[in-house]
């Protein structure tokens, strides 16, 4: 994480204002302080309900915010990118967070300019959001911890920067994603739960939750259905994760999803992960090799034993047995015992004189 200085203004350019803001690599949304809107004449876009690890949700306006970098020396021309941003009351004393995709841009949009003296039109930066409700779009789902950065539900990285007015059939709104929850064979028995109102199983705004208490703190899982779980996997494991284990994969999930069989897809998900199994380290080593037992030349000079029991399941007098075997002739002999103590053992081995009296036992 590091700060950039930005100018900041409306779609008018009526009012400029410079601003520290903070680059938040893993966030997936913009967030800007309202102080720092004030003023500005920034139309409403749609609502973005954010809620951190912990803590109840927060109801935050969209706005489309036009910044740049602040002026370095020796540019002439200034370019404004157009960018997606929740205003939220409170940022930790932070003024602005802006994406790492957000910080890259406006790097590039610097580099064009001294470049070339005219580049068009203003590059337009749509980010996925959650809970939006718009006056004529529908935006995919995401959820916003307690740093402020956003973390999208299903859109993968490779698709991070969208464009909201196109159409997307992995994007879906609250009815969408109902749909497949009734439709998902897996959560059928726990809408059932819900109905009956067990398992800690709850049905909010149409949606299944779970919800869970994690050190002392509780919040609600969604029960994700079996055709998105892919892509939170691939966002947890491989792309915010940082190829972690499949228990640490498994805890990153839970703070905001959960299915019937998370964990076992989490240490399948991560089995089959081609880096892992390329870069992990070997955690045992054969130290000593394999070779064959030689075989005693003369019979009955050399005898492995072992113990056999418990024989029976019901209550005999001899429910144990010792084991030997000749290492020349394979010749098998076994003498019953009542328990497995080493006098039993000592006993039954000098029972036959003939063949142990010159033996070496393994």
């Amino acid at each position: 994480m590091r700060h950039v200085s930005v100018q900041v203004t409306d779609n008018y350019g009526t009012h400029v204002k410079l601003v520290s803001a903070l680059e938040d690599s893993g966030a997936e949304i913009s967030l800007v302080h309202s102080d720092v809107v004030q003023g500005l004449e920034l139309p409403r876009c749609g609502k973005l309900k954010i809620r951190g690890v912990v803590g109840n949700h927060v109801d935050t306006d969209l706005v489309h915010l036009s910044v740049t970098l602040a002026e370095p020396a020796g540019r002439e021309i200034q370019r404004y990118c157009n960018i997606l941003c929740a205003v939220c009351p409170s940022l930790d004393s932070e003024q602005m967070i802006l994406t790492g995709e957000v910080v890259q841009l406006l790097h590039d949009s610097v580099s064009a300019v001294n470049v070339v003296t005219r580049s068009g039109t203003d590059t337009d930066l749509d980010l996925p959001v959650d809970s939006v409700t718009g006056d004529d779009d529908d935006l995919p789902p995401a959820s916003v911890d307690d740093h402020g950065t956003g973390r999208s539900n299903d859109q993968s990285l490779s698709s991070n920067i969208t464009d909201l007015s196109n159409s997307d059939s992995r994007k879906a709104n609250a009815e969408t994603l109902r749909q497949e929850q009734l439709a998902d064979e897996s959560l059928k028995g726990w809408w059932g739960l819900a109905k009956k109102q067990k398992g800690n199983f709850v049905v909010q705004d149409g949606l299944l939750y779970h919800r869970e208490r994690i050190l002392g703190q509780e919040f609600s899982q969604l029960c994700l259905p079996k055709d998105r779980r892919s892509q939170v996997l691939n966002l947890a494991h491989d792309a915010f994760g940082g190829h972690l284990g499949a228990k640490k994969t498994r805890d990153r999930i839970r703070l905001s999803f959960t299915w019937p069989t998370l964990s076992a897809d989490c240490k399948r998900y991560c089995q089959t992960c081609e880096s892992c199994q390329k870069r992990a380290r070997k955690t045992t080593r054969d130290r000593v090799p394999i070779t064959p037992i030689p075989r005693a030349e003369v019979p009955f000079t050399h005898w492995f034993m072992d113990c056999l029991g418990p024989i029976f399941n019901h209550k005999v007098e001899y429910n144990y047995c010792l084991v030997l075997v000749d290492s020349a002739t394979r010749w098998p002999a076994a003498f019953p015992l009542r328990a497995l103590t080493a006098k039993n053992v000592c006993e039954a081995t000098i029972m036959d004189d003939n063949r142990s009296a010159n033996a070496s036992l393994k």
